[in-house]
């Protein structure tokens, strides 16, 4: 049987943990590269690569699907109307963000609706991209995050040269090899 001072001992380390737990400091992630990688919504909130998304204010990371699980790591996934957002639910990381939304932008402004020519303005420091996919073409671009040494990469589907999605990803495999 497990003594009382044991178990009040694991009940301290559960409450440190739900208290401090939400509030870890990702600031070492504010680099110009990787904070370029995230999206805004319209009140405020800023969903950013690697930064901890139990930091977000007022975004409830409950109610998720698992997407993949490894022992005791897992990432998980929240549909929200026309945001998608994918995380280590271990760490809080933000891996993949994806909208379809005019509610969200990016650091620079850009959203759903604008089009390939303000894509290539706005970005033009980056170098992005064109490919063709399946008659749609997905203007990019990727840097590198050089803590996690990663690349990241942004990619912006569009029709008629109307963006229609927006993806933001860890890694620099092209999400729609598998997309649905």
């Amino acid at each position: 049987m497990i003594s009382k001072r044991i178990l009040f001992c694991f009940i301290c380390l559960f409450i440190i943990n739900s208290i401090f737990g939400e509030s870890i400091d990702d600031s070492k992630y504010n680099d110009a590269a990787t904070i370029e990688f995230g999206l805004q919504d319209k009140n405020g909130n800023y969903f950013c690569l690697y930064h901890n998304v139990n930091n977000i204010k007022n975004f409830n990371t409950k109610n998720y699907d698992v997407v993949a699980q490894w022992g005791h790591a897992m990432w998980v996934k929240k549909d929200k109307e026309d945001f998608s957002i994918t995380w280590n639910e271990t760490n809080g990381a933000i891996l993949i963000l994806k909208t379809t939304s005019t509610d969200y932008m990016t650091r620079r402004g850009i959203k759903v609706g604008d089009s390939i020519t303000k894509i290539n303005e706005v970005y033009k420091d980056c170098a992005p991209w064109q490919q063709n996919y399946n008659g749609k073409v997905i203007v990019g671009f990727r840097k590198a995050n050089m803590l996690e040494e990663e690349m990241m990469t942004m990619a912006f589907w569009t029709e008629k040269g109307i963006i229609t999605s927006i993806e933001i990803l860890v890694g620099e495999n092209e999400s729609w090899i598998d997309r649905n």
